[in-house]
C-alpha cells in the first residue's frame, strides 16, 4: 500500500466516523417526519502522526450536502479535498467527489464518484441500480459498460424511511 493510500484510508475512515456516528446524534427529520435535507462542513487536520508514517501533514476539507424528499427524491453530493506533505517537498493534492440520487420509494439509485490526485481523473464509477422483485439490478457505464444483479436485502437509507405517497393538491 502506498503512502498516500494508507493516508487517504485513515482520512476515510475518519469521514466517515464523523459522519455516521455525528449524524446519528441529531434526528435528521423533519416535523412531517421526512428526512431533512442538510450541509455540513468538516475540517481535517492530521493532529499527529504514529510509529514510521510517511506522511508529516495533512489537511482538508468534507463537504456533506443532502436533500430531498420522498416526492421529488434524495440527492446527496459528497466531496472530500486533502492536500498530504511528505516533508521531503512532495505534496499530495487528492479530490474526491461523489454524488448518488435515489428515488422516494427506494427503486431506482444512480451515482458517480471520482478521484482526482494532483488535479489528474485517476478513476471514476458511474452507474444506477434499479429494485426489481427479486434482485437489485447494476448498470454501470464506467469505468466499463457492465451490467449485473445482487441480492435484494440492502435496504438504503431512504429505503427505511417509508415512502409516502406523492400527490399534487390543486388550489
Amino acid at each position: 500500500m502506498t503512502i498516500f493510500a494508507r493516508s487517504m484510508l485513515g482520512l476515510l475512515l475518519t469521514a466517515a466516523v464523523i459522519c455516521v456516528f455525528g449524524a446519528q446524534r441529531v434526528a435528521a427529520l423533519t416535523p412531517g417526519g421526512e428526512l431533512a435535507s442538510h450541509r455540513a462542513i468538516y475540517e481535517l487536520k492530521l493532529a499527529h502522526t504514529r510509529g514510521n508514517s510517511p506522511a508529516v501533514a495533512a489537511r482538508g476539507r468534507i463537504l456533506y450536502d443532502f436533500s430531498g424528499n420522498s416526492c421529488d427524491g434524495y440527492a446527496l453530493q459528497f466531496r472530500q479535498v486533502s492536500e498530504l506533505d511528505n516533508g521531503e517537498g512532495k505534496v499530495t493534492l487528492s479530490d474526491l467527489r461523489s454524488t448518488t440520487w435515489e428515488d422516494g420509494a427506494a427503486k431506482k439509485f444512480i451515482f458517480k464518484s471520482q478521484n482526482y490526485v494532483n488535479e489528474t481523473l485517476i478513476d471514476t464509477v458511474d452507474g444506477q441500480a434499479e429494485r426489481q422483485r427479486d434482485n437489485v439490478a447494476v448498470s454501470l457505464t464506467q469505468p466499463a459498460a457492465k451490467t449485473f444483479d445482487v441480492v435484494a436485502g440492502f435496504r438504503s437509507m431512504t429505503a427505511r424511511k417509508k415512502a409516502r405517497r406523492c400527490t399534487t393538491r390543486s388550489p
